[in-house]
């Protein structure tokens, strides 16, 4: 079976992840994938990633509207020299271009977000709606839309009619390294970054805007541990509320800022916990990686961080969205749990629902089912 993959670029995010976990992971005997990007890649761009496992990728290095003029022609020219059998699209420019196609091929797409909430959030409220408008419209034309987490598709049921869904959880590629984990190396990574090698790290990796609330969760850690040693909050990652998050922290001497970083798992696993104050997700990338590493979840309230949890309530607490005394305390309940087994059980919980593996047969088992 042919499946040719179309996103914007294949720039270092959570969809990007998603998909190198998909391709990386299907029966290569049986799925031939070639990866399309529409755009000019930029420097944290995963495409040699993809090379590496055997992949084809090739882009049409084109803008946004050079794009929406020439890409259509471009895309059907790859599908019939590659003779493709699904055409899967991720992101709201490469849905548009599959639903304006009118080529006889299967067409798929990934839904990680709400576009309702998510989009105004990113972009403002006037070019949000508009955007989420124009996803419902890609959205309508595809035979499938698969969703990663069931939230995603109890919204695109509910909210916007879509019924041809398929509710597939995210999966991730395991963090955890044995190198990493080592006690020579957290004394030597701690000491680095001049941290207490005794103290409790908790860790937070999402961008630093509105939609992912950093100054909420800085607020909460403030409120449960104030400039206490023994338990230090390291953000990574960039933003436009970088400034603001630094002028903050700065006031805190166990709070520190890193920005982005290349190498993820070099912190989660030097990490003892994991938080996310999201006020958005699909389903948490982020979030099942830090569990692949064995850290115990502290989240928000949201449904897709609910679902999460609902798989063992176990691996975590969840906290009410904007109630600081509420996060302050479920932060102290957490830290009161007993580590070990909760760490056992967020390696559990990943093995069995939120590998790689287990979601790339989930695809591959709906793409046979599509093409019969």
């Amino acid at each position: 079976m042919n499946i040719l993959y179309v996103a914007s670029t294949l720039s270092r995010s959570g969809p990007t992840n998603q998909l190198y976990s998909l391709i990386s992971c299907l029966n290569k005997r049986k799925y031939k994938a070639t990866v399309l990007t529409l755009s000019p890649e930029k420097k944290d761009s995963r495409w040699h990633d993809f090379e590496d496992i055997g992949v084809k990728v090739v882009s049409l290095n084109m803008n946004r509207i050079e794009a929406f003029f020439r890409a259509r022609s471009a895309i059907k020219k790859y599908l019939k020299e590659l003779s493709i059998d699904i055409l899967h699209t991720q992101g709201i420019r490469a849905d548009l271009l599959s639903y304006l196609l009118k080529d006889k091929v299967i067409k798929v797409s990934t839904a990680h977000n709400y576009p309702q909430l998510d989009f105004p959030l990113t972009y403002g409220k006037f070019v949000g709606r508009g955007m989420a408008h124009v996803q419902h419209i890609s959205f309508s034309g595809m035979d499938k839309v698969f969703c990663v987490s069931r939230s995603v598709e109890e919204n695109l049921n509910n909210k916007f009619k879509i019924f041809k869904t398929e509710c597939i959880l995210n999966g991730v590629k395991s963090l955890k390294k044995d190198c990493y984990s080592s006690t020579s190396y957290r004394k030597e990574f701690r000491t680095s970054l001049g941290l207490p090698q005794d103290s409790v790290i908790w860790i937070a990796t999402g961008h630093l805007s509105e939609r992912k609330n950093p100054l909420e969760l800085i607020s909460g850690f403030t409120a449960a541990f104030g400039d206490d040693p023994e338990n230090i909050l390291i953000m990574l990652g960039d933003g436009p509320l970088r400034k603001e998050v630094e002028k903050i922290s700065s006031r805190s001497k166990n709070i520190k800022i890193v920005g982005r970083v290349k190498d993820v798992s070099k912190y989660l696993n030097v990490s003892n916990y994991f938080c996310s104050c999201s006020s958005a997700e699909g389903l948490p990338m982020a979030a099942i990686e830090a569990m692949s590493c064995g850290l115990p979840l502290l989240l928000s309230n949201i449904p897709p961080h609910l679902e999460l949890l609902s798989l063992d309530e176990t691996v975590g607490c969840s906290y009410a969205q904007g109630e600081i005394e509420d996060l302050k305390n479920n932060i102290m309940q957490l830290r009161k749990k007993d580590y070990s087994s909760v760490s056992v059980q967020c390696l559990n919980v990943y093995n069995k629902f939120l590998s790689d593996v287990e979601m790339a047969f989930q695809y591959g088992r709906s793409y046979e089912l599509l093409q019969k």
